[in-house]
């Protein structure tokens, strides 16, 4: 278990624009850990209920000041999404590989899967995908030390969105192999639909590449055209 952490709480009688970090000890009198779940993937990464009583938290342990929380943690989610994307990428190669090693060692009709015109297909296709998947990566990390939230957003989005459908793929192609334990690939589908989710759901991610944008989008309502920039 962690020994401290970082909890983005309200402050009382306020509302959501008060969001404020705080530093908490896990030592500290009325924390507890109240449950670890038992996730669908990524189980190597723990996620646990917190439960708070009257834990009480001095006020040198503020961080970044009253009502900041919202940006410190916008600022650490634009950090974070491309490291998610990449994470994507990486799923989206291993579930082509197996679908690859898949394809060449299992036989339909006395000659391997990979012989036949249709399973060539699907397999290039997988491939093309995981490569625009890395592609997108590499192009938005040559940025990643001053991350933004546009950019960063469309990286974890759709990295995460395509990895999730080349998966499916390899699930397609493998057929009633595709959910057995070894064959790995049911792992990855685990593993690859929570890129989805944390960091924001893709949902919101795409919501955050409309509110970063805005300074560009909304002088197109007085104006025919414009060029922004994408």
């Amino acid at each position: 278990m962690a020994r401290t952490l970082t909890v983005f709480a309200a402050l009382e009688g306020e509302g959501m624009e008060s969001w404020t970090c705080f530093y908490v000890d896990a030592a500290t009198p009325g924390f507890r850990v109240a449950r670890n779940e038992m996730k669908m993937g990524m189980r190597a990464s723990g996620a646990a209920e917190l439960e708070f009583t009257d834990v009480f938290v001095p006020d040198s342990h503020v961080i970044g000041g009253l009502r900041k929380g919202w940006v410190l943690n916008r600022a650490s989610l634009n950090t974070s999404r491309i490291p998610v994307a990449s994470m994507a990428a990486g799923f989206a190669r291993a579930a082509t590989e197996q679908a690859v090693t898949f394809a060449c060692r299992y036989q339909l009709g006395g000659k391997p899967l990979i012989h036949y015109q249709d399973v060539q297909q699907h397999i290039a296709t997988m491939v093309a995908e995981t490569r625009a998947i890395r592609s997108i990566v590499w192009q938005e990390a040559q940025n990643a030390w001053k991350p933004r939230q546009l950019n960063a957003s469309v990286c974890k989005f759709h990295a995460t969105d395509r990895a999730q459908v080349v998966v499916e793929m390899a699930l397609d192609l493998l057929a009633d192999q595709g959910g057995l334990h070894e064959q790995n690939v049911e792992k990855i589908f685990r593993d690859v639909r929570l890129t989805r989710i944390f960091e924001g759901t893709n949902q919101i991610n795409q919501l955050s590449v409309i509110e970063d944008w805005q300074d560009q989008l909304l002088p197109l309502c007085s104006k025919s055209s414009a060029n922004i920039g994408v």
